[in-house]
């Protein structure tokens, strides 16, 4: 039986959730888990899927598009503080993005893309840009899994749905005509 202090161990998840390590290198990272061993990650649930997404990070490609910002986990105390994703705007491509992720586009075409697949709803994604571009009117997409599809959200239906119909037509049109390398399915029967 090894002797293991649990409240250490809490202590270094809580901790781990607390501070952005977006800056320590993938290498290092995975020299503190071979240091601290298993005990410390179980006091993280978030410990490997952090270490991989740092990773995915690392390797970061101008295809991603242009970084505008990031989503801060705001509500739930063992995570408050941690990065739920990053928002990049008119991605070239997917590869370097979680499936099923949110997307959002504006009524220039503009699409602002999660990075990760977090818990955290469009309204995030435009509070995060909306100081920086006009968002207002735009259509709430989601990823469908590991596509270049992207799927009208279901949240977009009732509450979030542009009421100008020629308005919502722009916004669709302009998103296809930008990104040709994406298909947009606007379907709002669920």
């Amino acid at each position: 039986m090894r002797n293991i202090d649990t409240e250490v161990v809490n202590d270094f998840g809580r901790e781990w959730s607390e501070f952005d390590q977006s800056t320590v290198a993938p290498a290092e990272l995975q020299k503190l888990f071979e240091t601290f061993g298993n005990e410390f990650a179980a006091g993280s649930r978030n410990y490997q899927k952090e270490l991989q997404r740092r990773t995915m990070l690392q390797s970061k490609t101008p295809d991603n598009g242009l970084y505008v910002g990031k989503i801060i986990d705001e509500d739930y105390y063992d995570n408050k503080g941690q990065v739920l994703s990053k928002i990049y705007l008119n991605p070239k491509n997917l590869q370097n993005f979680e499936p099923n992720v949110r997307a959002i586009s504006d009524k220039d075409g503009n699409l602002f893309v999660a990075q990760f697949d977090s818990d955290f709803y469009h309204d995030r994604i435009k509070s995060v840009v909306g100081n920086k571009y006009d968002v207002y009117y735009c259509i709430h997409w989601y990823r469908i899994k590991e596509t270049p599809d992207f799927k009208v959200a279901y949240s977009y239906k009732d509450y979030y749905r542009i009421k100008n119909p020629e308005l919502e037509t722009q916004c669709l049109n302009q998103v296809k005509t930008k990104h040709p390398e994406f298909n947009f399915i606007f379907d709002t029967n669920y």
